[in-house]
């Protein structure tokens, strides 16, 4: 290849590169004009939550002086006064290295008429050594501990966490208007054996993967120290069961009253044989609901009378575990359930 051959596919490599790279640049600042001029039709407007993510979109795209203003600007009329006071103390240093005066002026003007309405957060930290605070998802050194942020008004939150600690968090409402809030981050209650045990033995973590033996948790003590076991509890539902069937009972008894009352009625207190058959099916109904009624407070009774019992004999020192299943009673004259158990 001669020298003039070489010379000639150089100049069309860089031709080449110089086409496409302001192609690209090209782009970008179409889009950033577009999305600039919808902006600042918002902002005149007076639509500001809308403007301000378009003038954000359109500095990234094109970064340029009188975007980054109209970005301070449409923040500060959201009230987001820490941020717009940035924005405009970068607009200053912008303007004063591009030797701008005016521009410079404005922005400082605009700058220092926020300082006093900044509202600040101080956190102070009281978790000791080895504890990383966040603030709103990222993270803030120990040299921002103690002294006065700016940040603009509204919820912010506050977390810390340590190795072999609980995580702690709260969340602060700032108010506007240079008002100082501070938030104190406690010292951090112990993480439970079981977490530190979980932690320790991850796979992947620092010197590899480790097992740590956690003695099973005794809770005898907390269960003696109770006064409500399972001899209480079966009381419980014993004198449910006592009552309930208590008053099954007195249904039926005035069911059966009422059922012979009617046949009385129908054969006119001579129900003989042969009797009208009528009243003999009435009688029948009256036999039947007389004999649940004597079950039923049977049942009840009894229910009462065990659930007293173990009411008055449980004892706070011993642990139970009781287990109860409900059983049919189905009979000629009786149907209904039967409650066994253990404790």
């Amino acid at each position: 290849m001669s020298r003039s051959h070489g010379a000639h596919v150089s100049f069309a490599l860089v031709a080449l590169l110089l086409a496409i790279v302001p192609a690209t640049a090209r782009a970008d600042a179409a889009a950033a004009r577009a999305l600039f001029d919808d902006a600042r039709k918002l902002a005149a407007s007076g639509a500001y939550q809308a403007a301000c993510p378009k003038f954000e979109e359109s500095y990234k795209l094109d970064p340029g002086m009188g975007t980054l203003f109209n970005v301070a600007d449409c923040l500060e009329h959201l009230g987001k006064t820490a941020s717009a006071w940035v924005r405009f103390r970068e607009v200053v240093d912008a303007a004063s290295r591009a030797s701008q005066p005016d521009r410079e002026k404005i922005a400082r003007v605009r700058a220092a008429a926020l300082e006093p309405k900044l509202s600040r957060l101080v956190v102070q930290v009281k978790a000791g050594a080895g504890v990383e605070v966040i603030k709103d998802g990222s993270p803030i050194g120990s040299a921002q501990w103690d002294t006065a942020i700016p940040v603009d008004p509204g919820a912010h939150t506050i977390e810390a966490k340590a190795p072999s600690k609980m995580p702690w968090s709260q969340t602060v409402e700032v108010p506007a208007n240079g008002t100082t809030t501070t938030v104190i981050v406690p010292p951090l209650l112990p993480a439970p054996p079981e977490s530190v045990a979980k932690t320790a033995g991850t796979p992947g973590a620092e010197g590899g993967a480790s097992s740590v033996a956690v003695p099973a948790t005794d809770n005898s003590a907390s269960d003696q120290g109770s006064s409500w076991n399972g001899k209480k509890t079966a009381a419980v539902i014993l004198g449910g069961v006592g009552v309930a069937a208590g008053v099954f009972s007195v249904v039926k008894i005035v069911d059966y009253r009422d059922k012979v009352d009617s046949a009385d009625g129908i054969c006119h207190a001579a129900c003989g044989e042969p009797m009208n058959t009528k009243a003999k099916g009435i009688l029948d109904e009256a036999r039947s609901a007389s004999t649940q009624a004597i079950v039923a407070g049977a049942i009840g009774g009894v229910s009462l009378v065990a659930g007293a019992v173990l009411w008055f004999t449980s004892s706070p020192a011993t642990p139970t575990s009781a287990r109860w299943q409900w059983q049919p009673i189905l009979g000629t004259n009786v149907q209904g359930l039967g409650l066994s158990g253990v404790w």
